[in-house]
């Protein structure tokens, strides 16, 4: 009885040995996250507003995490390509899509058939800031504030015309709006790019942009374009002396995009909260918040958990369906 009772012992001392081991294995896995590379998937070309705040966030939360974050651009398909290449990454934390709004809440108004739902097939981890974006115009069109272009919109309904990075996008969106709310007609040419249109507007080519500051800085500055409202709750610390909407007298009008990071669906939730709680770090620090948020035209998201984020885009995506269905938008 005895020898049986030192065998039962020596089981369950086995037993214990293992459980504590396998505790210790998988207390020491989490703990040792992230233990290689972490991969930005950017659904845009190197260069544009995306891809160097990505590049930026990854040097400072890759310094903060203790490994280093690449960006790997992955441009085409109207943002499609990069998303789906996320999507079928492994679920493990060290793959993370770094986008502008348009795959998550205007893509799935666009497409009748799209590859993905982002709603089921991406978690939201982290709002990395909100891009205001404003009406613009060629300082040869002589109008000096909003209620001047509307004006002249209205007594030339022919005349005018408004560019945009192509059908569907934020500036093209934003734009009908504003013609929606203060009556008025304006034709779309839209672009494939920023660039060629801010370009043409330049020139004279096309009359107006609904656009972010920074995408338009040089121009401003040189007097060839004149921003007559930034379209936000507040003034940019890029141009102060750019009304809101509200203050040129359009409070109703609101235009703006927003970039974010996500992961595939089945990312582990610590490992989600690990990732946001790095980035809140370093969207803390003074150095990132004014050299890359507030002196690129850009202002400080307004979410600040994945939670609160994903309550966010729930209403950014009903939004986003009314003004594409508004301009009959369609890619497919």
């Amino acid at each position: 009885m005895q020898r049986h009772m030192q065998k039962l012992s020596a089981h369950a001392g086995k037993i214990a040995t293992l459980l504590i081991t396998s505790v210790v294995a998988v207390s020491a896995a989490a703990q040792a996250y992230p233990n290689r590379p972490i991969k930005f998937i950017v659904p845009y070309a190197a260069g544009g507003a995306i891809d160097t705040t990505a590049r930026a966030v990854a040097q400072k939360m890759g310094d903060t995490m203790g490994q280093p974050i690449v960006v790997d651009n992955r441009p085409g398909g109207n943002t499609v390509i990069g998303t789906e290449a996320t999507i079928k990454s492994p679920a493990d934390g060290y793959t993370f899509l770094f986008t502008s709004s348009s795959p998550i809440v205007v893509n799935p108004h666009l497409y009748s058939k799209l590859s993905y739902d982002a709603q089921k097939d991406l978690a939201p981890v982290a709002m990395v800031c909100i891009l205001p974006q404003a009406v613009v115009v060629n300082r040869d069109l002589g109008v000096n504030n909003l209620k001047e272009f509307v004006a002249l919109a209205k007594s030339k309904p022919t005349a005018l015309s408004y560019g945009s990075m192509g059908s569907g996008s934020s500036g093209h969106l934003n734009a009908e709006n504003l013609k929606q709310l203060a009556d008025f007609q304006m034709t779309h040419v839209p672009y494939k790019g920023s660039s060629p249109a801010v370009t043409d507007l330049a020139g004279g080519q096309i009359s107006a942009m609904v656009v972010t500051m920074s995408a338009v800085d040089g121009f401003l500055r040189s007097g060839k374009l004149k921003a007559l409202a930034i379209a936000s709750g507040q003034r940019s610390v890029l141009f102060p002396d750019v009304p809101t909407t509200a203050e040129a007298g359009y409070p109703n009008f609101v235009a703006t995009d927003w970039i974010g990071i996500f992961a595939p669906a089945a990312t582990p939730k610590a490992v989600l909260e690990q990732f946001n709680a790095a980035f809140q770090k370093v969207a803390a620090q003074p150095d990132f918040r004014d050299e890359w948020v507030l002196k690129k035209g850009l202002e400080p998201a307004s979410a600040k958990t994945p939670q609160d984020f994903a309550r966010f885009i729930r209403t950014d995506y009903e939004q986003s369906g009314k003004l594409v269905r508004m301009t009959g938008a369609k890619l497919d």
